[in-house]
């Protein structure tokens, strides 16, 4: 049931009242909380590989029940029910549970446990993934004990690496989890670059995936079976995003070892743009992001042809505002960049030379007037679109 809802079906089951529905019927003992977990963790899981966020259970009855029931569990110590932990953890974890420290102390360590199994039994390894799945919704912003869980992360890495043993939907999250700790400490930067080849890694995902998917199928087949392992292999590649997204957003020097994930970035945007509409607005807001940091030498984004694409599908007559919207905001920001003095005169005269044959182009193509038409309708919507300030300035002037 929950595979064929409609996304605005998913949005209007994922509420605070379901929540404390369920939780009412484990007080009435209309269901056993063995059984409550079970359904838990199912959801939590579909809601994870079909991207889904909803923070109804962030308020809700059932996420204080499962909370105390986890705190209780730990403090049992030697008398401790592992299994019932871990199943707990899952639980607080898939379905957002996002505000308690004292929680992500107590599940980070007792999911890494479980998840460290190197077993490669089919069984063993369905849970590992729902372990680390659970991880990777550990929010950036709490700080567990990194140098007390770094060994583990690297070793579970490490071993994929060599053996293959982890699902798609594991090693993907495990990045998810180690990159997210990367934001409050810089120095994991070495470590995920030059020794775990993050770059490298990510890179391969991507192209992996991409040879996956039929990108010319049309959105209209979503009974269709194969229209169905599509989308779950874009859902994927909408997790990596993420973990990319965390990652060049968050270095603390910009970087010129991404060229080629760039144009493997830039290429899946461009075959997504006709079937997959999440998939390419999430594209769209990670080139954002990146003009925005300033962590990607822009010099990088318009050799990997990420600007000429933006420029290309602004010239289709059949553009929606919403895409519009989004294309003006990163060509406005990204001339914004390209006109920056900086100390290296080379550096700025090559800047400025990319900047003068994007704008050739623009005139060659017949762009500039409608660039012009526009930015007059941007302007006097403004507080509608929120267009970029200056954005003649950055855009045609210079």
């Amino acid at each position: 049931m929950l595979d064929e809802m409609c996304r605005k079906e998913q949005g209007s089951t994922f509420t605070n009242e379901l929540y404390n529905d369920i939780d009412k019927m484990i007080v009435e003992k209309k269901i056993s909380m063995e059984n409550a977990i079970l359904i838990l963790k199912h959801i939590g899981y579909f809601k994870m590989i079909k991207n889904i966020w909803m923070c109804g259970f962030n308020y809700s009855s059932l996420s204080n029940m499962i909370r105390l029931m986890i705190i209780e569990e730990e403090e049992k110590k030697e008398e401790m029910n592992e299994k019932r932990l871990v199943d707990l953890c899952e639980c607080y974890l898939l379905h957002g549970g996002s505000n308690s420290f004292v929680i992500a102390s107590i599940c980070v360590p007792c999911l890494l446990k479980v998840a460290s199994n190197k077993d490669e039994n089919e069984e063993v390894q369905k849970e590992v993934e729902m372990e680390l799945l659970a991880l990777s919704c550990v929010p950036k912003y709490y700080k567990v004990e990194q140098r007390l869980h770094l060994r583990e992360i690297k070793d579970i890495i490490k071993h994929h690496q060599e053996h293959h043993n982890l699902t798609r939907l594991a090693y993907q999250s495990v990045w998810l989890f180690l990159v997210r700790r990367f934001v409050l400490n810089e120095k994991f930067e070495m470590i995920i670059t030059d020794e775990l080849h993050f770059l490298r890694e990510a890179r391969g995902e991507l192209e992996d995936l991409e040879k996956c998917v039929d990108w010319k199928r049309k959105e209209i087949l979503k009974e269709n079976e194969e229209r169905k392992k599509d989308m779950k292999n874009v859902s994927m590649l909408i997790r990596w995003f993420d973990v990319l997204e965390t990652f060049l957003i968050s270095q603390k020097k910009s970087t010129r070892k991404c060229d080629r994930l760039i144009m493997g970035m830039d290429l899946l945007c461009r075959a997504a743009k006709y079937n997959f509409r999440d998939f390419h607005e999430k594209c769209i807001g990670t080139f954002q992001k990146m003009i925005e940091k300033r962590t990607v030498y822009v010099d990088e984004l318009v050799r990997s042809g990420v600007g000429d694409s933006f420029l290309e599908w602004m010239m289709q007559s059949t553009l929606d505002d919403g895409l519009m919207k989004c294309y003006l905001r990163f060509v406005a920001k990204l001339f914004k960049r390209l006109n920056q003095r900086t100390d290296d005169d080379f550096k700025e005269a090559r800047q400025r030379f990319k900047k003068r044959r994007m704008l050739e182009r623009m005139e060659e193509e017949g762009f500039e007037d409608e660039i012009f038409s526009i930015s007059c309708v941007l302007f006097y919507f403004k507080d509608y679109y929120d267009p970029p300030n200056n954005l003649f300035d950055y855009m045609l002037f210079w």
